[in-house]
């Protein structure tokens, strides 16, 4: 009834589910059963077709947008595919909210391209946040700290490894982007603990 005359209905549930139907183009799949009922797939070959369509679907959206908004620089790359955020991963507790709200704000940042000097250690920089985290003076020790714990946990080479990187991605992996040097997964997030309370406690110096 509501696919033969939509006015007729605006509100319940079967208007919602037509609306995400025709969303994600899977009408013409109930339509069809309207007109055959045995043409309506099996349930576990719907919920694959249903679960790949949306995923292409949300998938192109986020490709597009992160493409077409500069201000998603930083997030494109700390975050390039759909799945949970690894600061969601790393960081369950309630009490972590802080940490939690700190983060994802640098990581939404719309970065501050444009040469300056440091206002802490009188230094010439092309990106705030890079420069503080990784170059800056006045965070020297913090991150002396940060590379005596690295090589502890995870030995030498990983830590000479990591701390080559240039400034740029040198911060990019201290953020959680995904990119080398990598660690097995349960390393990869005790990783991540050590560099975001590094990036806290800058931070807390300002």
């Amino acid at each position: 009834m509501f696919l033969a005359n939509q006015r007729s209905v605006s509100y319940g549930f079967i208007p919602d589910i037509c609306g995400i139907l025709r969303k994600y183009n899977l009408a013409t799949i109930i339509n069809s059963f309207v007109r055959d009922a045995y043409t309506l797939p099996t349930k576990f070959t719907w919920k694959s077709i249903v679960n790949n369509t949306v995923i292409i679907s949300e998938t192109s959206q986020w490709n597009n947008r992160m493409a077409v908004h500069n201000d998603f620089l930083f997030f494109r790359i700390l975050h390039p595919v759909i799945q949970p955020c690894i600061l969601y991963n790393i960081y369950r507790e309630s009490s972590c909210r802080y940490i939690l709200t700190i983060l994802a704000n640098i990581w939404c940042r719309v970065p501050y391209i444009e040469d300056g000097i440091c206002p802490y250690c009188v230094e010439e920089t092309s990106e705030e946040l890079i420069h503080f985290l990784s170059e800056c003076i006045l965070t020297r020790q913090l991150r002396e700290y940060l590379i005596i714990d690295l090589r502890h946990l995870f030995g030498i080479a990983f830590e000479t490894e990591f701390s080559e990187l240039e400034s740029y991605a040198w911060t990019l992996k201290l953020l959680g982007s995904p990119i080398a040097p990598c660690l097995e997964s349960e390393s990869e997030k005790r990783f991540l603990r050590l560099c975001y309370r590094y990036v806290v406690n800058c931070l807390n110096n300002l």
